[in-house]
């Protein structure tokens, strides 16, 4: 946007007289250019009866005392009023740089017809969009967009925050590495688009069964990552890998033309040790999902947990 010179100049002007003024707050300076400007009259007052009316020293006096009080309570009244006037001004700025620093936004008046209220109600604007701007931003930076979980970069994140927090505190996270087996052959065989709608089913069988208990990314192609905490339940990972097997199975993906495609799923699971990295564990989980895809092609309600087989753990 091009800037006029007539905007030029009074940016130039008000950079110069924010400096001049004494006040530090621009409320301040508003207000002693108020008392200064309603004095003026004052001072011609007196100057006029002192040197060039000629009036006796009672009459003098008298004038000079109601021109005072009447200077005075003008000065107040303006001062008050605008003071008042002031507040989008002060509001917007206030509102603006609690937003900037906290990313908290304040409920501004969005009421009032004239140009102060049109910069709250422009600004409360403003914010409102800047939050869904953000919320849109953190969504698309976050979340895998097509199963609407983590993405590998937020998983990383929270992984690694979470064994930091639990190496203080010594507790175990449980890591489960999920896998679509037959991705390849659904994407050969049907295409792509249904490729996509088997990951999505994948994810979705992932989330229900997961819940609250933690956390799902996408960690990458067919690969999907959940970290659960298990609080001294034996087993939990285990029973949440079967049940997934078990949606799974009582689910297929039914095609527009009544065709059912079956999902696969192989899952290695694996717990923090004292000392581990990311490295590590994902070491462990790589090693534990592909025995556990070797033991698929057998049976497949078997897997592996940390590298040892655990047979038929009960459906939760």
């Amino acid at each position: 946007m091009t800037i006029t010179a007539v905007q030029f100049d009074r940016h130039n002007a008000y950079r110069m007289l924010s400096r001049v003024l004494f006040p530090r707050r621009y409320v301040g300076k508003i207000l002693l250019l108020t008392f200064a400007a309603a004095h003026v009259p004052l001072l011609a007052l007196i100057v006029y009866t002192v040197f060039v009316s000629g009036l006796d020293a009672a009459a003098t006096i008298t004038l000079l005392v109601v021109g005072l009080i009447a200077t005075l309570v003008g000065t107040g009244i303006a001062m008050i009023g605008l003071w008042v006037l002031l507040t989008p001004v002060v509001s917007s700025s206030e509102a603006l740089e609690r937003y900037r620093s906290t990313g908290v936004r304040v409920s501004l008046p969005v009421d009032v017809p004239d140009e102060g209220g049109r910069l709250l109600a422009n600004v409360h604007r403003t914010l409102e969009g800047l939050d869904t701007t953000i919320a849109k931003l953190q969504v698309l930076v976050t979340r895998d967009e097509l199963t609407g979980v983590y993405n590998r970069r937020e998983g990383t994140r929270r992984l690694l925050e979470q064994l930091e927090a639990n190496r203080d505190v010594g507790s175990v996270v449980t890591m489960l590495l999920l896998d679509a087996d037959n991705l390849k052959s659904i994407n050969d065989q049907w295409g792509h688009g249904t490729g996509d709608c088997a990951l999505q089913r994948f994810s979705d069988v992932i989330v229900n069964r997961v819940g609250e208990l933690g956390w799902v990314s996408r960690w990458g192609g067919d690969e999907f990552v959940a970290v659960v905490q298990e609080h001294g339940q034996a087993f939990l990972a285990e029973r949440l890998i079967e049940g997934m097997l078990a949606d799974l199975e009582r689910n297929p993906l039914r095609m527009a033309g009544g065709e059912e495609i079956w999902l696969r799923l192989s899952a290695g699971i694996t717990r923090n040790r004292p000392g581990d990295d990311l490295e590590m564990l994902f070491n462990r989980a790589d090693v534990a999902l592909y025995r556990a895809k070797g033991m698929q092609k057998h049976r497949h309600d078997r897997l592996t947990s940390s590298g040892n087989s655990v047979q038929n753990p009960p459906i939760p």
